[in-house]
């Protein structure tokens, strides 16, 4: 009899586990985070895709530099989501480009305007092209069917207009700080970039760029045939620069090198994948040139601690 109330009891609890785990599994399938298994039923349907967005993304986010909006995440995109706004007085065109890796699923990125939808990318790995932008409100969208994302790193550079932009995704936390991205010397809004055509030649492409604060490169999917500048100074005094690197070098060579006002170059560091060390910058011109041979990165991050330069000490 004992025997009997052990199977008994045991049968009870298998059939109580069997029973959280289904309701787990509708839970998934029908709560806030959908099978990724489970089919978006409106991703063909362009009625339904030109109505308000109707899904949504684990850990898509952007920042904005230059009118470059740079969206970058991973995770499961569920349904269509509202990525930019774009509401102008007349047509233009903007450029987009990115690398997305999936892991299964399918998306697409289209572009809504008059009730009529362009498909501009659909289950792309990499992608470059131009989109124009129509006379009034343009979104674009990136729909998932649903699909789980590796990563996302996707580029909208539009071009400076009277119109309204907004991006519809959460600002990245760690550029919201944007005071010294507003705050740019002359240096860097105009002297540099004239010196800088005449000092950067070759192909460089990067799935995120940014040269603010401390950070003089840092991206991903970085690759690099020529020269790229990461630092212009014109100082009135010595600096000791601090310089850190990062990186997973995929093929080709790299080389960083500082060179002063005469063109001269010294070699600081080459192909290393972790390097740190101080530079004494002397008085005058001094310039960070990365120079790469069919290089590629998986990654690579640059810090410096430039941003401890006195901007008295900076000749205009």
């Amino acid at each position: 009899m004992r025997g009997s109330s052990i199977k008994k009891n045991l049968m009870f609890l298998y059939l109580g586990l069997l029973f959280s785990l289904s309701a787990c599994g509708i839970n998934l399938q029908t709560g806030p985070s959908p099978n990724i298994e489970d089919n978006f039923k409106a991703y063909n349907d362009d009625k339904i895709l030109v109505k308000d967005s109707q899904g949504y993304s684990e850990a898509l986010s952007y920042i904005l530099a230059n009118n470059v909006y740079e969206i970058s995440g991973s995770g499961t995109l569920w349904g269509d989501v509202e990525v930019l706004k774009v509401d102008i007085a007349e047509s233009l065109n903007c450029q987009l480009n990115g690398v997305i890796q999936v892991s299964q699923g399918n998306y697409k990125i289209i572009i809504i305007n008059r009730n009529s939808i362009t498909v501009l990318v659909e289950d792309e790995v990499s992608f470059e092209k131009s989109v124009i932008l129509q006379e009034g409100m343009n979104i674009i969208k990136i729909v998932g069917k649903p699909v789980d994302f590796d990563s996302v790193d996707i580029q909208i550079a539009i071009p400076e207009s009277k119109g309204n932009i907004n991006c519809r995704l959460p600002l990245a936390e760690q550029y919201k700080g944007t005071e010294n991205a507003e705050i740019e010397t002359e240096v860097v809004e105009e002297s540099r970039l004239l010196e800088f055509t005449k000092i950067e030649e070759g192909e460089f492409q990067c799935v995120s760029y940014l040269q603010e604060g401390n950070i003089l490169l840092s991206g991903k999917l970085v690759t690099l045939n020529g020269n790229k500048v990461l630092l212009h100074l014109d100082s009135e005094k010595e600096f000791d620069l601090y310089i850190k690197i990062k990186c997973k070098l995929k093929a080709g060579n790299y080389e960083l090198v500082l060179q002063d006002g005469k063109g001269n170059q010294k070699s600081i560091v080459s192909d290393e994948e972790s390097w740190e060390g101080n530079i004494m910058l002397d008085k005058g011109e001094n310039i960070i040139i990365l120079n790469g041979s069919n290089a590629s990165f998986s990654s690579v991050i640059i810090e410096s601690n430039s941003e401890e330069i006195s901007l008295e000490d900076v000749k205009h």
